[in-house]
């Protein structure tokens, strides 16, 4: 028998973020959650987190590398 099984991957961030916090490019600790260890944005089939919520953090996300408040380096986010 030779089957493969899938591996599950592990779910990092909060299943929904609380309505108190407002996602926005300011709070750095919240959106290095939605961040692997390589810089890319993690899949909303990962971090669970409804559509509209994905979108604004994906947003969040690109504002604070371009304004160079996340680094884009790998070298920076792995440690």
């Amino acid at each position: 028998m030779n089957q493969t099984t899938k591996r599950k991957q592990k779910v990092l961030g909060p299943t929904r973020i609380p309505k108190k916090y407002t996602i926005d490019y300011k709070y750095i600790a919240l959106l290095k959650c939605f961040i692997n260890k390589y810089g890319k944005i993690r899949p909303r089939r990962i971090t669970k987190l409804p559509l509209k919520q994905q979108r604004q953090i994906a947003k969040a996300i690109k504002k604070a590398r371009a304004l160079g408040l996340i680094p884009c380096s790998i070298n920076y986010l792995a440690q």
